[in-house]
């Protein structure tokens, strides 16, 4: 669910082949394991609320799902105690 003063930063889920340009308050359900997804540029302040289970957490923590390579990313593991 975007929320701020933006133009742009539709999500797009890639195997799909979609672009949503959701507006304030519009909200979206997909499984985020199965469909590689990110936001397209945009313009402004621009925030999203991400709700996950429990499950999605635990997968997050095994492997970053698959992200943990990126530079972008800097995932903090609790027996590293940074």
């Amino acid at each position: 669910m975007p929320m701020g003063n933006f133009q742009g930063g539709s999500l797009a889920l890639v195997e799909p082949g979609l672009v949503l340009d959701l507006r304030q308050g519009d909200f979206v359900v997909f499984r985020s394991y199965d469909i590689s997804h990110f936001n397209l540029d945009y313009i402004g302040h621009r925030a999203s609320l991400v709700l996950h289970s429990d499950q999605g957490m635990e997968t997050w923590k095994r492997s970053q799902n698959h992200w943990g390579h990126n530079i972008y990313l800097r995932y903090l593991q609790e027996e590293d105690g940074s």
